[in-house]
C-alpha cells in the first residue's frame, strides 16, 4: 500500500479530483505480474526479429521490431494510467490516459467487498477486489498487489465512515 505522500512529484488523478473535506487514505499498487504481456511481446517479437535477420529479411525484422515496441509502449501506458485507491468518502478506480474511465463508489453505498484470487494469484500474491454497491454498481480492481490489504483498507474506511455518520435520534411517538 502506498500512502498519499508516496505519489512522487506529480499530482495523481485521485488527489486532484477530491471534494472539499475528502482525504486520500491509500492507493492500491498493481502487481508486477501486470507486465507479463509486455515481456511476452518482447520475447516473441524480439525472437521473431532475430530469426528474420538471420534469414536475411531485414525489412520484415524492422517492421516486426517496430510493432513489438509499439505494443510494449501501449501496454506500458495502459498500466501506468491505472490509479486505484480509497478516500475518506469514496473508493475510486481510474483507467486510461487519453480516453479516461473513472469509476467510483461512495463508502456509504457499499454492500460487499469481495476478494477474488486464483491459485496463481494466491501463490504470487495478486488478485482482484470487487466492491458492490446499491443497485447494479460494481467496481472491480484487478491485478492488485496484496489484494487482502486492499480489501481490509476499504473495509476499514467503510467502518470508519459509518461510525462517523451521525444518526438522528428517534422521535418518541413518531
Amino acid at each position: 500500500m502506498r500512502t498519499p505522500t508516496d505519489q512522487g512529484c506529480f499530482v495523481s488523478y485521485l488527489s486532484k479530483y477530491m471534494v472539499p473535506g475528502e482525504r486520500l487514505i491509500t492507493t492500491f499498487p498493481l502487481s508486477h505480474w501486470v507486465w507479463w504481456r509486455a515481456v511476452a511481446m518482447l520475447v516473441l517479437g524480439g525472437g521473431l526479429s532475430v530469426i528474420c535477420v538471420d534469414v536475411g529479411m531485414l525489412i520484415v525484422a524492422a517492421v516486426m521490431l517496430t510493432i513489438t515496441m509499439l505494443g510494449i509502449l501501449h501496454q506500458g501506458l495502459v498500466i501506468m494510467s491505472i490509479e486505484q485507491g480509497v478516500t475518506t468518502r469514496r473508493v475510486l478506480c481510474k483507467t486510461g490516459a487519453l480516453r479516461r474511465r473513472s469509476m467510483e463508489l461512495f463508502l456509504d453505498s457499499i454492500e460487499t467487498v469481495d476478494l477474488v484470487q486464483t491459485l496463481p494469484g494466491r501463490l504470487f500474491d495478486y488478485g482482484a477486489v470487487e466492491v458492490t454497491g446499491r443497485g447494479q454498481a460494481v467496481l472491480l480492481m484487478e491485478l492488485l498487489k496484496d489484494p487482502m490489504k486492499a480489501k481490509q483498507a476499504i473495509e476499514a474506511a467503510y467502518a470508519n465512515r459509518v461510525s462517523t455518520v451521525q444518526v438522528a435520534p428517534a422521535v418518541p411517538g413518531a
